[in-house]
């Protein structure tokens, strides 16, 4: 009777736990795990799991926590007896996501609880791993002119290979980045019609730069509207509110007869979609 007494109220309390949400496993031993959702973090992160183990026999014994992925292979996180003997116990693995070689990791978490009978269950979480410190791509050859209206003189973040002429552009296509030709000859600004926010910063790593770098250093820097007197070897970091999106290098600024104004030699390193939402 007092074996069935506890099968019949832990199945009451599993129930109560899960609700509609979760199948329950009504098995001799059972575990519950939150967060209960697949996980999307950064490598380097850490996400707490809390489990309630139960057996319907006279202990739970042991818990078992391995990861599965294409990088690392089989990796047991932990492999633990437990000194109690306790028919329900609760546990808390904290797991840090590893550091990858690629943009995204499709990591699968394996739980697996026993008890004194050698009965198991088993129940999986996946895990996202994203690269933090993911070299950014570079686009060089980028042309835009300053100072004449019938050059290309904006562009878009989505696709910097491929500037326009403002004046000609559909009312439709906003610039991120465009050179106002009323511009100063002696000058040349850089403004938006997006919101784009700009970030002057000479001193940060173009070479090595990461979407943690950028990011990083976005948030750390006044923004501004626009930016004026902009010159050769300037750094600048660009992005839409709180997000960055990417850091152009001012490689040279030629001017001669044959553009009527300057002409802008940039390469730009820009952060993927998927990339920036860490």
């Amino acid at each position: 009777m007092t074996k069935i007494k506890f099968i019949l109220v832990l199945s009451f309390v599993l129930v109560a736990m899960v609700g509609c949400d979760e199948k329950v496993n009504l098995s001799d031993v059972v575990i519950l795990t939150t967060p209960k959702a697949d996980t999307t973090m950064s490598s380097g992160d850490k996400v707490l799991y809390r489990m309630r183990l139960f057996t319907i026999h006279d202990y739970v014994d042991g818990l078992t926590i391995s990861s599965l992925d294409m990088e690392r292979g089989t990796v047991v996180c932990l492999d633990t007896s437990f000194a109690a003997k306790s028919k329900e116990l609760e546990f808390d693995f904290i797991y840090t996501a590893p550091r990858v070689n690629k943009e995204l990791l499709d990591v699968e978490l394996s739980f697996v609880v026993r008890d004194n009978l050698g009965n198991t269950s088993r129940i999986v979480r996946n895990v996202k791993v994203k690269n933090r410190n993911l070299m950014v791509a570079e686009k060089s050859g980028i042309i835009l002119y300053a100072h004449n209206a019938d050059l290309p003189n904006s562009l878009l973040l989505s696709d910097v290979s491929q500037p326009f002429v403002a004046s000609h552009a559909p009312d439709s296509l906003k610039a991120d980045l465009w050179i106002n030709p009323d511009d100063d000859q002696g000058g040349i600004t850089w403004e938006s019609e997006t919101g784009l926010k700009f970030v002057r910063h000479n001193d940060f790593n173009y070479t090595t730069a990461t979407v943690e770098s950028l990011q990083a250093t976005y948030l750390a820097s006044r923004r501004y509207d626009a930016i004026a007197d902009v010159a050769v070897n300037d750094i600048i970091i660009v992005g839409h509110e709180e997000l960055v999106e990417g850091v152009f290098f001012v490689n040279n600024i030629l001017s001669g007869n044959g553009f009527q104004g300057q002409c802008l030699q940039l390469s730009y390193k820009g952060v993927s979609v998927s990339s920036a939402d860490l």
